[in-house]
């Protein structure tokens, strides 16, 4: 199952619009979510999960594709780009994990980077 068809069928019969209006987020948003056009950053799945009423951790296990997500990542930002208030929030959090979790974190940001056709050794251009 995608991430846009678990968000689909989690709406069921409620409109897009509502959704939307609730996640602070256009209705186009959740129309190329559900067609799997764009995805939700994974901050949000939280969010989406509760509107939604879907069990905490869903959107995460589809998206990393692993039964259960670990909680640290799923607030992580993945896009590329300017630091924002998130990236802090999560830079925050990871300072507080163990070293073990560090490394464990560590390995999957490794291959997130690589799924993207990102370099992980190969520091970042602007």
């Amino acid at each position: 199952m995608t991430l846009g068809e678990a968000i689909k069928s989690a709406r069921g019969s409620r409109d897009q619009t509502w959704v939307a209006l609730q996640l602070g987020v256009s209705q186009t948003t959740i129309s190329d979510w559900e067609r799997d056009r764009n995805a939700p950053r994974p901050g949000k799945f939280k969010q989406i999960e509760e509107v939604l009423g879907m069990a905490p951790g869903t959107l995460a296990a589809i998206h990393y594709g692993e039964s259960v997500a670990p909680a640290s990542i799923d607030d992580a930002p993945v896009e590329q780009g300017q630091p924002n208030p998130e990236d802090a929030e999560g830079i925050a959090a990871f300072g507080q994990l163990t070293p073990e979790n560090k490394a464990a974190v560590q390995t999957i940001m490794t291959q997130l980077l690589r799924a993207q056709g990102l370099d992980p050794d190969e520091p970042e251009v602007d």
